[in-house]
């Protein structure tokens, strides 16, 4: 499906992975279009959020968006920040900006795969107000427990595959 689009619109109910028996459960979606060997556009199924493109690393890809190593760890990042940042709001602690950075390894699982067998994530803030530490270290201690992305993949989220043919010309889903 190199350089085509599909109009396809993205899923916005419960789907595979959902249960749809909580009232906290919503779902969501993003949508990978091939534009040229492992250049990717990825979409979401928030309109208010802009597309990026996503490639491998040379000598597979040419380098021209994050890797999928790169954007699982800012995915993972960007939520225990997130996390952080709502515990400490809610604990009303007030802190310098904080700054994460996430390092990762990839490496040869048993079978002799690549995957991504390590992260390192290092969170850097302090209280404003020194009288403010004894919240700040309670928010520290508890914050991991809430991150919704990090404690996905800590646990091993079960992932649902099917691969099935392109829409033909003038089916749905299908640009032209």
């Amino acid at each position: 499906m190199v350089g085509r689009e599909s109009s396809m619109p993205l899923a916005s109910g419960a789907g595979p992975g959902t249960s749809g028996s909580s009232a906290d459960s919503r779902s969501f979606s993003a949508r990978i279009l091939q534009e040229n060997r492992y250049l990717v556009k990825v979409e979401f199924s928030n309109p208010k959020l802009p597309p990026f493109r996503a490639d491998e690393p040379p000598p597979l890809g040419g380098g021209q968006g994050p890797s999928p190593a790169e954007t699982l760890a800012a995915a993972i990042g960007e939520c225990m920040t997130s996390t952080f940042y709502n515990a400490l709001e809610r604990a009303r602690v007030p802190v310098t900006p904080i700054e994460t950075v996430v390092t990762g390894t990839v490496g040869q699982n048993p079978q002799g795969r690549l995957r991504v067998v390590g992260l390192k994530v290092q969170i850097r803030c302090s209280p404003v107000d020194p009288q403010d530490q004894a919240r700040f270290d309670h928010c520290r201690a508890i914050f991991e427990d809430f991150c919704t992305v990090s404690a996905a993949v800590k646990d091993g989220i079960p992932i649902s595959t099917e691969v099935g043919p392109s829409p033909g010309p003038g089916a749905p889903g299908a640009s032209g």
